[in-house]
């Protein structure tokens, strides 16, 4: 069984929660191998905060700060942790903000979300790619797309829908998705003097504009 806590972290299949544990279980992406479907990724460590993320690395899109709790995902791309529920843990009612704090050699965070209208830059709105557990409570288990964990932006908020950033540009089908690093080799393809050389990643997401910082 998985056991995490403050500074702890672990990788195994899906726990069962107790009478004193919560389960928090995030599905984590890879690539997208059908229109429906995307392959799972092994290696990421998402962290829960007591308050939401703000601050990132600029180069891989991994949240910084200090988590309460981590977990690591594993060969089915599940990322579960064990919450202590009342006493030695948090009260019960409790929400924490879930974001990736690290990840496998090749892959990096999508820190934000950017969406736009098809035509034009009015209206374009570009927010944190963070999201916010149901109220934890003992006995229960949380998982990503259920019960509008991820998928129900207004459940992204507390109290609900009250946060302007939070709208329906920001739901999620309950897979969070990395995006590959570029392989390409520029020596391989010669780029004229003066130009800019765009990296375009791979990535799961579909519908999303990624911008990392």
């Amino acid at each position: 069984m998985l056991v995490s806590g403050p500074g702890g972290s672990a990788v195994a299949d899906v726990p069962d929660p107790t009478d004193s544990t919560a389960v928090v279980n995030v599905s984590v992406g890879a690539d997208r191998d059908t229109a429906t479907t995307i392959t799972p990724l092994a290696g990421v460590t998402f962290g829960l905060f007591s308050a939401q993320p703000t601050e990132y690395e600029p180069f891989d899109g991994y949240t910084t700060g200090t988590p309460l709790y981590t977990c690591v995902s594993d060969a089915d791309g599940d990322c579960s942790v064990e919450v202590p529920v009342g006493a030695g843990g948090i009260t019960p009612g409790t929400r924490l903000w879930v974001a990736p704090v690290a990840g496998p050699s090749g892959w990096y965070a999508n820190p934000v979300f950017q969406t736009a209208p098809l035509t034009g830059a009015a209206g374009r709105v570009q927010t944190r790619h963070v999201f916010q557990t149901p109220p934890l409570y003992a006995g229960q288990t949380y998982r990503s797309g259920s019960g509008g964990f991820m998928s129900d932006p207004g459940t992204q908020t507390t109290p609900p829908s009250t946060i302007s950033q939070y709208t329906t540009r920001v739901a999620s089908g309950g897979v969070w998705p990395l995006s590959r690093v570029n392989e390409v080799s520029i020596s391989r393809r010669p780029v004229p003097p003066d130009s800019a050389y765009l990296r375009t990643p791979r990535s799961a997401s579909s519908g999303l504009a990624t911008v990392p910082a």
